[in-house]
């Protein structure tokens, strides 16, 4: 399953920390596949703003006349600025693609049960929900 940067830290909070020890095994090698490799760490460069909440570098500019990427030196502000001037010259992508990442059904079925559980508490935030609409449609929770 193609999981961008978000998804996948999402999906690694969401899945359940307790379990039956067959379970906890399959979780721990989940909660593998969806890590960072280091050199995605060094692209992304993840900040802690002290808060709780953590930051990244998410998409990248490319100038499309050179092919090259833009110069970023000249701060995100003033680039922001001349993407906005002329969106033509410019592309945003992923400074990490989203990735393929092998989910068990096991492991998905805890997900789904999980996510199940955050709806009826309506503690969803508007970051699960490309996730939310990925997963919970194919699969059925047994109550």
């Amino acid at each position: 399953m193609e999981l961008s940067v978000l998804e996948r830290i999402l999906l690694s909070q969401i899945l359940p920390a307790e379990g039956s020890f067959a379970n906890l095994k399959l979780l721990r090698v989940a909660r593998e596949n969806l890590s960072f490799t280091e050199g995605e760490n060094l692209l992304l460069g993840f900040k802690d703003q002290g808060n709780g909440s953590v930051t990244w570098n998410q998409d990248e500019v490319t100038d499309t006349e050179t092919g090259q990427l833009a110069d970023d030196s000249v701060g995100k502000e003033e680039l922001q600025k001349r993407v906005n001037e002329n969106p033509g010259r410019y592309t945003l992508s992923p400074v990490v693609a989203p990735r393929d990442i092998k989910i068990g059904d096991v492991v998905l079925k805890l997900v789904v049960k999980a996510m199940t559980k955050l709806d009826k508490e309506e503690k969803l935030t508007e970051s699960h929900f490309s996730l939310y609409e990925r997963l919970m449609k194919p699969v059925e929770v047994p109550e």
